[in-house]
């Protein structure tokens, strides 16, 4: 399925075994998000100074979404590794933050 995290759109991850394992043996869970939870999720970053690319921000739309459920409570510590710069992907960050582009009518960071 298209996305705008290119580098999440893989068929046949690589990894993918040892990452359900790991999820498995620790408890912990995952989710899927969408391209509006991953734009939004940039523009919170960006306003925390960290200009992450699409697919890095997965990671924060995903702690969005845990944190929103109770999965991950605010007194809990959470590490979210973001490993890859906007720089990566100048044309789609700046669509995530063209306001032409956002019918909500939020502001750019």
């Amino acid at each position: 399925m298209p996305t705008i995290a290119e580098g999440a759109s893989i068929a046949n991850p690589v990894r993918l075994p040892e990452t359900v394992e790991a999820i498995q043996r620790s408890g912990g869970a995952a989710v899927a998000v969408t391209d509006d939870q991953i734009r939004s999720a940039s523009r919170k970053l960006a306003s925390r100074g960290l200009y992450a690319e699409p697919t890095s921000s997965v990671a924060a739309a995903a702690l969005d979404h845990f944190l929103t459920k109770g999965t991950i409570t605010p007194d809990d510590t959470t590490v979210v590794i973001l490993t890859g710069t906007g720089l990566k992907s100048a044309e789609r960050m700046a669509a995530i933050f063209d306001t032409a582009s956002n019918p909500e009518g939020e502001s750019r960071v």
